[in-house]
């Protein structure tokens, strides 16, 4: 059952750059290069061109999340852009080449396993800019080396300029998210910053037999099943989206960042003033939803005896139509309930089924004390996080700061069992609104934690 007390709308403005479609014909540099080892100026990239695959199958994927999350039949879609795709590519180049600089590589065994730079080691943020020009005396890596800033990297590209700004000549908002190709553990065996899922072709086929797990994905739910990159996907105001792959570098890579695992870079662009709609997912009678999602840092969270299992629930997020702060005490004040329907299996690991709460707010300020209502059942715990966690490293896309009010994401620390219903009821209330929701929804068998 879903119902809505009262509901108003506010547009929030943000002071940050962003990005639209191109308006300038052509693909190639309408200004003059800079060399390969300078910054490039605006317009002085050719334009590449996506494959097929980027403008369709996975596009008619985002917006079929952006249309579960809202319950509309599409009404915000967005399309593939090519600079975007264009800027992310050279981006995703760069990264992947970067061990690969003949000075920059220390050899620490027979192997060649680089120890600079980017490791499983190093925190998410080392992905965001490109610090490290190419030397002319040394090897031609980092390949593409385009600007330390993501917003100049868009710009060099031809059409840039246009995409930069929408038709009222306001800049929009840049997001940038990555993808890996499963689990990446530190060196300590732990998991590192980096995750996704394994798009080995052994895991992500079909199965002969129905009633096999049937673990199929691609970057888009590499995206998705992320908090941070959730965040960027389902903007109201995001207008392009862009994927950049590692593949589409022409020489042969000596050591790739991260052992091959890191496969690319999305980009997200969303008009100015970011605005906010009401939506959530998993929607209403969502019946395809991954058990598990890819965020490392509730592993963090999950450090006791038995939890055997380094993955966290899939994220679900619950955003108001104002920004506006919760009330976290009184009549109205957040309540939260998450319910395994038919019960949790014999067994499943009571910690798993705790919530980790993320918010701009930090209720523990707002109303000490404050706690979720309750767990299947269980005696009601303290939420373990509010997204104050010391140790997230996300790029700037996803931390207290970055999440505006009225936006509320929940993550229970361990898997959901697969094959089960689920029911998620809120209560909220800001200064201007009222909400109480219930939703129920179920998961798919993507899963090896069978119950």
């Amino acid at each position: 059952m879903l119902t809505t007390a009262r509901c108003s709308t506010l547009v929030l403005s943000v002071a940050i750059l962003v990005l639209q479609s191109c308006g300038t014909e052509g693909t190639n540099p309408i200004a003059a290069p800079a060399d390969f080892d300078q910054p490039k100026p605006p317009e002085s990239v050719v334009r590449m061109r996506a494959p097929a695959d980027y403008k369709g199958v996975l596009t008619d994927k985002v917006n079929k999340y952006r249309a579960e999350t809202y319950a509309t039949n599409n009404r915000n879609p967005i399309s593939h852009d090519d600079v975007l795709h264009t800027a992310a590519t050279r981006h995703a180049v760069y990264l992947n080449t970067l061990n690969s600089a003949a000075y920059q590589v220390t050899r620490t065994g027979p192997s060649g396993e680089e120890a600079a730079n980017i490791t499983s080691n190093s925190l998410l943020t080392a992905l965001v800019t490109e610090p490290i020009a190419p030397s002319t005396a040394e090897s031609p890596y980092p390949t593409y080396f385009t600007s330390t800033s993501m917003y100049s990297r868009v710009d060099a590209v031809v059409g840039g300029p246009d995409l930069l700004k929408n038709s009222n000549g306001v800049g929009r908002y840049i997001f940038e998210n990555y993808v890996f190709n499963g689990n990446i553990t530190n060196s300590a065996g732990d998991p590192s910053n980096f995750r996704g899922f394994s798009l080995d072709s052994f895991f992500n086929a079909t199965q002969v037999n129905g009633l096999d797990n049937n673990f199929q994905f691609d970057v888009v739910d590499n995206m998705w099943y992320t908090r941070r990159g959730r965040h960027a996907l389902i903007q109201p105001t995001a207008r392009f989206w862009g994927y950049g792959d590692v593949q589409s570098n022409k020489f042969a890579c000596p050591w790739p960042i991260l052992n091959g695992r890191f496969l690319g870079v999305g980009m997200i662009v969303a008009d100015r003033p970011l605005t906010q709609q009401l939506g959530f997912w998993p929607n209403n009678g969502q019946t395809d939803v991954t058990p598990y999602g890819l965020d490392t840092d509730v592993w963090n969270l999950q450090q006791e005896l038995g939890s055997d299992s380094p993955y966290g629930g899939p994220p679900i997020h619950f955003t108001l139509p104002v920004a506006e702060p919760f009330q976290w005490s009184g009549p109205n004040a957040l309540s939260i309930t998450f319910t395994c329907v038919a019960g949790y299996p014999a067994g499943w690991p009571e910690r798993w089924k705790a919530l980790a709460i993320f918010t701009n707010q930090n209720p523990i300020i707002a109303a000490p004390g404050w706690t979720a209502q309750s767990f299947d059942g269980i005696t009601p715990v303290t939420t373990i996080s509010f997204a104050y966690l010391s140790t997230v490293e996300d790029g700037g896309n996803l931390n207290p700061t970055n999440l505006r009010d009225g936006e509320l994401y929940m993550q229970t620390l361990g898997p959901l069992p697969p094959n089960q219903e689920f029911r998620v009821t809120i209560r909220a209330a800001t200064a201007q609104t009222r909400y109480e929701l219930s939703w129920n929804f179920f998961t798919n068998r993507n899963s090896a934690y069978n119950p």
